[in-house]
């Protein structure tokens, strides 16, 4: 009979992590697009929440699951985790015009 490892157990659940938040990230493109072309600081707000999210999931497993991935998931990983980051500073610096330009009237 094969020994249970818990070990497995943590990096199977990390793996379904990791894959998780990449779908997160890919969803939360549009959102994000829509939200910040609509100037609705509600959506926009929810979209960087959910941005953040999938970003801080990506980040906490990437290092851990990266041994046990193949080099196609680990692109995936690491090209969703660069969106995101990209999609966040876009969003702030589009919020940040947004302030400045509110200021001004």
């Amino acid at each position: 009979m094969k020994e249970h490892n818990p070990n497995y157990d943590d990096l199977e659940q990390n793996i379904q992590s990791a894959q998780q938040a990449t779908r997160l990230a890919q969803n939360t493109y549009h959102l994000l697009a829509r939200a910040t072309a609509s100037g609705n600081p509600t959506e926009i707000a929810c979209a960087q929440q959910r941005l953040q999210d999938a970003l801080g999931q990506i980040l906490q497993t990437q290092d851990y699951v990266s041994q046990w991935l193949s080099n196609e998931q680990m692109q995936e990983l690491n090209h969703a985790a660069a969106m995101l980051q990209t999609l966040y500073r876009q969003v702030n610096d589009a919020n940040l015009e947004r302030d400045d330009y509110t200021l001004q009237d």
